[in-house]
């Protein structure tokens, strides 16, 4: 079956038509109300311990512990994903966390920080095992041409949660307290876990197999499960080639997450005003990233269009942290988060597309485990050189990375001209 972004012989999907697919709306609704969810608590948490401790170190902190998750279990989650059933791993996923998250009321102290860390990380290890399962079970839900459009609904509603999140979840906090914050997103979690238990399923034959191969993993030991995965991601070169596009992505976005408060501090000469603009139109820069990568669905190969959002963001980057005018620099971050989307959706498509649904959730799994080392790597990079070699030179290093990344797919182009055929394991799914 042709993809959507090849079009030929197909009727165009729109993102509108797809929404209205009662099993992806199920899917699409209940995340965006918990996403929504996971920003109110994202914003909120770390202001309570700020404010229990006074401590930056121990605010620090909760970024640190809500990361390790993906880096320790991240490619292990992978493994039993594949071995578990996928809709019931999503729906046992959000009730856990909406049963985990009340006992965040009971610190009061400065002694119950430990119950805040351990919550976080526990909540964190939860997640590394959900988006697996969520992303190798949507070519399940949507016709493999709609792939891309599905993706990029996601990207929208991310951005959207984004832009009111923060804001809902410094109300709530300031006005309500605690409560407030955990009542919303455990509401959230249930109102998702429900959404997911609509979804009904077909099996088809590729899963048809998976499932009976589960069988025979069950007597396998998992560190021999883990090792068939590592050995089929290394079999396929373009599957390598997208690993190391996204390290280099990934690397570069850990060096803006460390430096961007101080480019805007020392070279904008702004504050935390001006910090709030520029995260603002970034997301709205996202969402029309995410329309437009749901538009170039059915016109540009997956693969061009990762080339062409990679090279374009390193490009806006380049004039962007070489500018010292707040004006322009809001509009080239606004444009960064319009190019970035269609490299993020096109991603996504091409892991879901281009990877037998046996192995889907040992690839993701694997898959966020790089993203979150390197993630922390640029961080430390930035941490290290930030004073040896000055701010701009180094954002100039992110721009050369977004731009390597897009030269990696652009290499894996020729390699594959057939990557944006999809593999079998997704579902034919009715327009």
């Amino acid at each position: 079956m042709n993809s959507a972004s090849n079009g030929t012989g197909q009727t165009e999907l729109t993102m509108i038509t797809l929404l209205r697919q009662r099993n992806f709306a199920f899917l699409w609704f209940g995340q965006l109300v918990s996403i929504l969810g996971d920003w109110v608590l994202f914003v909120a948490l770390p202001f309570y311990v700020y404010n229990l401790t006074g401590s930056v170190l121990a605010t620090g902190g909760m970024f640190v512990i809500r990361a390790l998750p993906s880096v320790v279990f991240g490619s292990f989650a992978g493994v039993l994903v594949d071995r578990w059933d996928r809709k019931r791993t999503l729906i046992t996923a959000d009730l856990s966390r909406a049963a985990l998250l009340p006992l965040l009321l009971t610190v009061h102290s400065l002694e119950g920080l430990w119950i805040i860390y351990l919550i976080a990380f526990v909540e964190s290890t939860i997640s590394v095992f959900f988006y697996p399962a969520k992303s190798a079970i949507l070519p399940h839900l949507v016709a493999a041409r709609s792939l891309m459009a599905a993706n990029s609904l996601d990207a929208i509603s991310t951005n959207l949660t984004r832009l009111i999140g923060p804001s809902l979840g410094g109300l709530l906090m300031g006005g309500v307290g605690l409560l407030g914050v955990v009542l919303v997103d455990t509401a959230s979690y249930l109102i998702s876990g429900v959404m997911i238990t609509c979804i009904s399923l077909s099996t088809d034959r590729a899963e048809e197999r998976r499932v009976q191969s589960i069988a025979a993993l069950r007597w396998m030991p998992l560190w021999r499960d883990w090792v068939a995965g590592l050995a089929f991601m290394q079999q396929e070169r373009w599957l390598i080639s997208l690993f190391v596009t996204n390290g280099l992505v990934m690397l570069a976005e850990g060096i803006i997450n460390v430096l961007f408060v101080v480019f805007v501090q020392d070279v904008l000469q702004g504050g935390s005003m001006e910090f709030g603009w520029l995260m603002t139109v970034r997301g709205l820069g996202s969402l029309v990233g995410g329309f437009i990568a749901g538009y170039a669905s059915t016109r540009l190969v997956p693969m061009h269009m990762m080339t062409l959002g990679a090279v374009a963001t390193g490009l806006v980057f380049l004039a962007m942290f070489n500018a010292s005018a707040l004006p322009a620099v809001l509009v080239l971050f606004a444009l960064s988060g319009v190019t970035w989307v269609p490299y993020a959706v096109s991603l996504q498509t091409q892991l879901q597309s281009g990877v037998i649904d046996h192995y889907r959730g040992r690839v993701f799994g694997a898959f966020g485990t790089m993203s979150a080392l390197m993630l922390l790597s640029g961080a430390g990079l930035a941490s290290a050189l930030g004073d040896v070699l000055g701010i701009v030179p180094l954002f100039d290093s992110v721009a050369a990375l977004y731009v390597g990344a897009g030269v990696v797919v652009l290499v894996m182009l020729r390699r594959r001209q057939g990557a944006s055929q999809p593999v079998e394991g997704g579902n034919q799914v009715a327009d």
